[in-house]
């Protein structure tokens, strides 16, 4: 790899709504928007933007080149017949199913999703349906709803919405960090002890990037040997690579 030089080379790190991780907000927040902060902080060499992508058109995107780097990424989420390069663990989170509490009612109803009406994320990939995020396959086999806002899919499970949504599928971080802000839903939602899938989230780079997985791993240790990486990830409710 080239020497990047006096000036700092501009790496553009895409993101798209995806709660901790990166929450559509005016401007942006969340665990990869503060991770791009500890990295400018770390070094001079590189300068990481972010740049706002959507999950159903991050593929293109990323073969064209339109950014260099994807964070808190997963290479089963869809990347399989692309060519990148990645790096190692960063963290780990859940995801789960939640429905809303009521009297007789306990974690058998999350063993039949195909019979329940469930509500997720458009372009997002599930464990439930083999990985699958195709709209047409998802709706063909499931009763699914996919929108583009995680609170309003919690919050059509708990105005007990059944006839539009009786399962939710979040992420286990986000659930908690909607739970410490309203206490009450602890009470309130039932959530599966069955996980829909595990995330081993890492960041996977296009290959015409000037940085290098290798580099951006030695970045990422100088982090987590300072700290940086234990508190974001104690912030945003992730676990360490396991």
């Amino acid at each position: 790899m080239a020497d990047p030089g006096p000036h700092p080379v501009p790496v553009y790190v895409g993101g798209y709504d995806f709660p901790p991780f990166v929450t559509a907000s005016a401007p942006p927040a969340g665990a990869t928007i503060d991770l791009i902060e500890s990295l400018n902080g770390l070094q001079d060499q590189y300068q990481f933007h972010f740049q706002k992508i959507t999950a159903n058109r991050r593929y293109l995107d990323f073969s064209a080149h339109r950014y260099d780097l994807i964070l808190f990424e997963q290479p089963q989420w869809g990347w399989e017949g692309l060519e990148f390069h990645q790096t190692g663990v960063i963290a780990e989170d859940d995801e789960v199913y939640v429905a809303l509490r009521r009297e007789g009612r306990d974690q058998e109803f999350f063993t039949a999703l195909e019979t329940r009406r469930l509500i997720g994320y458009l372009g997002y990939h599930y464990g439930f349906a083999g990985m699958e995020s195709d709209v047409a396959l998802l709706q063909q086999n499931f009763d699914i709803t996919l929108t583009r806002n995680h609170r309003r899919n919690l919050q059509l499970i708990l105005l007990d919405r059944p006839d539009v949504a009786e399962v939710a599928i979040v992420t286990r971080s986000f659930l908690e960090s909607e739970m410490t802000q309203y206490p009450q839903q602890r009470e309130q939602l039932l959530i599966s002890e069955r996980l829909d899938q595990r995330y081993r989230l890492r960041g996977l780079l296009h290959p015409q990037s000037t940085l290098s997985a290798e580099t951006l791993d030695k970045l990422l240790m100088q982090l987590e040997d300072r700290g940086e990486l234990a508190r974001l990830r104690q912030f945003y409710g992730l676990a360490p690579p396991g």
